[in-house]
C-alpha cells in the first residue's frame, strides 16, 4: 500500500538538513532551512534522504527519473521548471547557506574578541 502524500502547505515551519543527519549533517544554520512541513514532506517523498547536493548531481546527469505519480509534487515544489534549473536553484542555495554560515562564524569570533578588550 503506497502512502499518499498530500500536495498542500500546513504553515508550520520547520528545519530540513541540506545535509541529511544521516549522512553527517551538523545542526548548525549553514546546513538547515526553514521549509513549510508539506514541502518538507514531499522533498522526502521525491528524493529520500539526499542532500542538496547529490539531487543536483543526479539531476545533472539525468540520473533521477520522475514517475507520472510523482509528477505532481515536483510541480508543486518546482513549477514548470526543468532539472537544470532546479540543479542551479539548489546549488545556488547551498552556496548562500555555506557563505551564511562564514558569517556567522566571523561575527562570532568578532564578540569574542571584543569581550576579551573590554577589561577594565
Amino acid at each position: 500500500m503506497r502512502k499518499e502524500v498530500v500536495l498542500k502547505r500546513n504553515g508550520r515551519i520547520i528545519g530540513h538538513h541540506i545535509i541529511n543527519k544521516v549522512m553527517g549533517g551538523k545542526k548548525k544554520l549553514s546546513n538547515i532551512l526553514r521549509f513549510d512541513e508539506g514541502r518538507e514532506k514531499i522533498w522526502h517523498y521525491l528524493f529520500n534522504n539526499l542532500s542538496f547536493d547529490e539531487v543536483a548531481r543526479q539531476l545533472n546527469h539525468n540520473l533521477i527519473v520522475i514517475s507520472d505519480e510523482k509528477k505532481p509534487a515536483w510541480n508543486f515544489l518546482f513549477g514548470d521548471k526543468s532539472f537544470e534549473k532546479v540543479a542551479e536553484l539548489l546549488i545556488r542555495t547551498q552556496v548562500m547557506k555555506r557563505k551564511q554560515g562564514m558569517k556567522m562564524n566571523t561575527v562570532k569570533k568578532k564578540g569574542r574578541k571584543r569581550k576579551k578588550r573590554k577589561r577594565r
